[in-house]
C-alpha cells in the first residue's frame, strides 16, 4: 500500500509540523513577524485548541486509511511524469478544491443552522494559531477534505489515474497554505502573493465572519461579490 504509506506520512508530519509550530507561537512573545491580532496568544488556548484538532486528525486519519486501503494502488500512478503534466494536473487539484471549499464554505455562513450548529466552532479560534485548520466541527473537517476526493476523482477523468507525487505535493501545499493563513501572523506577502490566499485575506473573514471565503485563489471572492473591501484610514 504505497499510496497509503506516503499520504498518511505526509499528513502525520504535517500535523506534527502545525503542532510544533503553534507550541512555539504560544510560548515565543518576540516573534519577529507581522501580528494581525492584538490579543495574545496563551497556553490555555493551545490546551483548549489541541483537544479538538487531535480529535479531527484522529478521526481523518482513520476515515482515510480505512478508504486507501479499500481503494488499494489501482487508482494512483507512481510513473515518473514531465514538469508540464505535473504542473497541469497541481493547478486542476489547487483549482477543484478551491472551488468546492469556497462554496461550502460560504454555504455554512448563508444557512443560520449550519454557521450556528457547525460552522461557528471553527470561529471560536480567536486569535488563530497553526493547528487550527483542524479546529472544526467534525462533520465540517471532513466536509472540507472532501474536496481532496473531488480532485483526486477529476485527475483520474482526466489523465485516467491519480499521479502519486501531484497528490503527495499537493496534500503537504495544502497543509502548509493552511498553516500559514491561520498562523495570526502576515507570512504569504499579499502585495505579491495575494491572490493565492493570506493570512490577512483569512483575517478579514473572520474579523467580519462573512466574506472572503476562498482558502487558495481570491480571485473567486472577486467573481462572486464576496471579497471584503477596508476603506483606507
Amino acid at each position: 500500500m504505497n499510496a497509503l504509506f506516503l499520504l498518511m506520512s505526509i499528513f502525520v508530519f504535517s500535523f506534527l509540523l502545525a503542532f510544533g509550530v503553534s507550541y512555539l507561537i504560544v510560548k515565543k512573545e518576540d516573534i519577529k513577524l507581522k501580528r494581525l491580532y492584538t490579543k495574545r496568544f496563551t497556553f490555555a488556548m493551545f490546551v483548549y485548541r489541541c483537544r479538538l484538532a487531535i480529535k479531527n486528525f484522529i478521526l481523518i486519519s482513520i476515515l482515510t486509511t480505512i478508504s486507501l486501503y479499500v481503494i488499494g494502488d489501482s487508482f494512483f500512478s507512481f510513473a515518473s511524469i514531465s514538469f508540464w503534466k505535473f504542473s497541469f494536473l497541481f493547478f486542476v487539484m489547487v483549482a477543484v478544491d478551491d472551488v468546492w471549499f469556497y462554496f461550502i464554505h460560504r454555504l455554512m455562513h448563508i444557512n443560520r443552522f449550519l454557521y450556528r450548529k457547525i460552522h461557528s466552532v471553527h470561529h471560536r479560534a480567536v486569535p488563530p494559531i497553526p493547528m487550527d485548520y483542524l479546529f472544526a466541527h467534525p462533520i465540517e473537517a471532513m466536509g472540507a477534505a472532501f474536496g481532496l476526493i473531488i480532485g483526486v476523482i477529476v485527475l483520474i477523468l482526466i489523465s485516467g489515474n491519480a499521479s502519486i507525487y501531484v497528490l503527495a505535493v499537493y496534500s503537504f501545499y495544502r497543509t502548509i497554505h493552511e498553516l500559514a493563513v491561520h498562523s495570526g501572523f502576515q507570512i504569504i506577502p499579499e502585495k505579491y502573493l495575494g491572490w493565492i490566499g493570506s493570512s490577512h485575506h483569512h483575517f478579514k473573514h473572520h474579523k467580519y465572519h462573512k466574506g472572503n471565503y476562498a482558502s487558495a485563489f481570491t480571485y473567486l471572492d472577486k467573481i462572486f461579490g464576496t471579497e471584503i473591501k477596508e476603506k483606507s484610514s
